[in-house]
């Protein structure tokens, strides 16, 4: 089941690999400045990672 996450920009800063982890696996993870919604960590899409490997 997938959860919503929020953080701060400076939690991020020292939990940035979990918090991308978390968002590979489909947790809505939401950074916050000053107690307002800032940007949404998601991950890149199938079709622009396999594009990208193919070269």
């Amino acid at each position: 089941m997938s959860e919503q996450v929020q953080v701060t920009l400076q939690e991020t800063k020292s939990h940035l690999l979990q918090l991308g982890a978390r968002a590979w696996l489909g947790d809505k993870v939401v950074i916050t400045n000053a107690g307002k919604p800032y940007l949404d960590l998601l991950p890149m899409s199938i079709r622009f990672r396999r594009a990208s490997l193919d070269g």
